[in-house]
């Protein structure tokens, strides 16, 4: 079944004191069978780089031209690189006979390589080209490197349990997870073991090229430490983030630190530097079963957590006490600066009735505002963690997928959701320089993918489906709006001098401000055009072109 690219102009509608268009950009991976989208990153050239699971033969190409995969084993992983545009620039798949491949995610470096990582089982060559790079896994870790021509670099094989994995500043590689008796995590020729006595959890780092830099223990054996997540700050400081039973164990300065939150789940933070000495660590402690699942290290190094509790939890990481009680379950959001100490928290609380409710991303931008994106399966949930209340709920008791904008003093700016019948889901968000917003995930049956009052529904065709949905947040910045494809804007962010690309011969240009005055307008004669932003302050600008058939907005940043 041919992959679905679906671009199409929904309607037009004024805001505030200029324009801001709705229009819809989903690209679809849709086959009878399983075709979902685990993870999804954004390279520094526009390019899109997306990697799920498929068990069908599926066209990965949207245009006139086929490019079909079809799944060696029960359910393969793909990885495919595309333009701005949507243009398949390579994908490649793999698999084993008769086995599945689960759990992915994925990183990208800063020359666009890109880190795969998931659970293998079976023999599964990792090598593309006509050369062969076998590995037989038996429901193991693997590590896979791509450059950014979609070429084989290495792979390599742990027998450990799955557990987030991250690129620190300088492009190295960092794993956490689980592993049970001794295990050698030197993936070279010598060896390097680890003994589950002396912990219950595995901390690894390899550089850019796959090399072992080191490895330690995290926890104890008998206090798991349940790693969720991993941030990195400006200065390659790590931080590990999940949540415990009983008792948070860890050592700085020859010290040794017990946090205990007897028979009930705690918040665990700890920092690292490096080389993996502790520099810091930290709980939250409550009553019921508390989690934080999502962090983000924002241009400041402040700490931005996310997750869920019930009950009771104490939000300050230090001596004080922050306290709140919520009756069912509640997500929340908290800030700690870049010393640990508290700046705001806020929660999110359902009412209870719910099968799903968790974030699967937090990130900020160039502002520091936050952003965020998960699933929600309940009858409502409060997104506003103000005074006032935006109460959202998902269709028919089944998950749809959210996504939301906090700015960076944890005021509430908006939440959205998209969904409709099946379980739809949101697994990856993340942002472009200018503040689009790109979601990556999963449907099932008839989604709606218009966040807004409009609707946009795709039938799926397998269970789930695949989507790759772009939302521009128009000019308030309080409605997210799925962005038009179809004009390139470089340099962007520029110096003062920006050029539109696949414009035609007449369009009309317009710039405005963020309060919608009108700066510059003119009249584009060929392919490109040329605007100058030299006379204007350095900030955000939005820049929309008019013919006879629609209208089209983007921005840029001068600066």
């Amino acid at each position: 079944m041919k992959l679905k690219y679906t671009l199409t102009l929904i309607c037009s509608l004024f805001i505030y004191a200029g324009f801001s268009q709705i229009h819809l950009s989903t690209m679809v991976w849709s086959a009878e069978g399983t075709e979902i989208i685990s993870d999804a990153k954004r390279y520094d050239d526009g390019s899109i780089y997306v990697a799920g699971r498929f068990t069908e033969a599926t066209d990965f190409d949207h245009s006139d031209a086929e490019v079909i995969l079809e799944p060696i084993g029960v359910i393969d992983v793909y990885v495919a690189k595309y333009s701005h545009f949507g243009e398949l620039i390579w994908v490649h798949s793999f698999g084993a006979v008769g086995e599945a491949q689960n759990k992915l995610q994925m990183q990208l470096d800063d020359e666009g390589n890109a880190f795969l990582s998931g659970v293998f089982d079976g023999e599964v060559d990792f090598d593309f080209s006509a050369e062969e790079y076998v590995l037989d896994g038996n429901n193991e870790v693997y590590l896979l490197k791509i450059n950014a021509d979609g070429e084989f670099q290495f792979a390599y094989e742990f027998n450990v349990y799955e557990g987030p994995m991250q690129l620190d500043k300088e492009g190295n590689v960092l794993m956490v997870g689980q592993f049970f008796g001794i295990k050698d995590f030197n993936p070279g020729a010598e060896e390097f073991y680890l003994d589950n006595e002396d912990g219950n959890r595995y901390f690894l780092k390899l550089n850019n090229a796959g090399e072992f830099v080191w490895a330690k223990n995290v926890g104890e054996s008998e206090n798991p430490f349940f790693v969720d997540d991993i941030g990195v700050n400006s200065n390659n400081e790590i931080y590990l983030t999940g949540n415990f039973t009983d008792t948070l164990f860890y050592v700085v300065d020859g010290t040794e630190n017990y946090s205990v939150n007897e028979d009930v789940y705690g918040i665990g933070l700890i920092k690292y530097d490096s080389d993996a000495e502790i520099l810091w660590g930290g709980a939250l402690l409550g009553e019921g079963a508390n989690y934080a699942t999502d962090i983000a290290i924002d241009r400041d190094d402040n700490i931005i957590i996310g997750g869920l509790f019930t009950e009771e939890l104490d939000f300050d990481f230090g001596a004080g006490a922050t306290i709140e009680t919520v009756e069912n379950r509640a997500m929340y959001i908290q800030k700690l600066s870049s010393d640990h100490e508290l700046l705001w928290y806020g929660i999110m609380p359902t009412n209870g009735s719910i099968t799903n409710c968790y974030f699967n991303g937090i990130v900020t931008d160039q502002y520091n505002d936050i952003y965020f994106a998960g699933d929600i399966a309940t009858d409502f949930i409060d997104f506003d963690p103000g005074v006032g209340t935006d109460n959202r709920s998902s269709w028919d008791d089944q998950a749809d997928a959210f996504f939301g904008k906090w700015s960076a003093d944890g005021t509430y700016i908006w939440a959205k959701t998209i969904g409709r019948v099946g379980n739809d889901r949101a697994n990856s968000i993340f942002l472009d320089e200018v503040g689009t917003i790109y979601l990556a995930g999963g449907f099932s049956d008839n989604c709606d993918f218009d966040p807004n009052d409009g609707t946009y529904f795709i039938d799926a065709l397998g269970y789930p489906d695949g989507y790759l949905s772009r939302y521009y947040q128009g000019l308030t910045g309080i409605e997210p709006t799925p962005v038009f494809d179809g004009l390139s804007v470089y340099p962007n962010p520029t110096a003062g001098t920006f050029t539109i690309s696949g414009l035609t011969a007449g369009d009309q240009v317009e710039v405005y401000s963020l309060n919608g005055e009108l700066l510059i307008q003119n009249q584009a004669m060929n392919i490109n055009h040329e605007i100058s932003l030299a006379h204007l302050a350095d900030g955000v600008y939005l820049v929309k072109v008019v013919n006879k058939a629609s209208s089209r907005m983007v921005k840029v940043v001068k600066g």
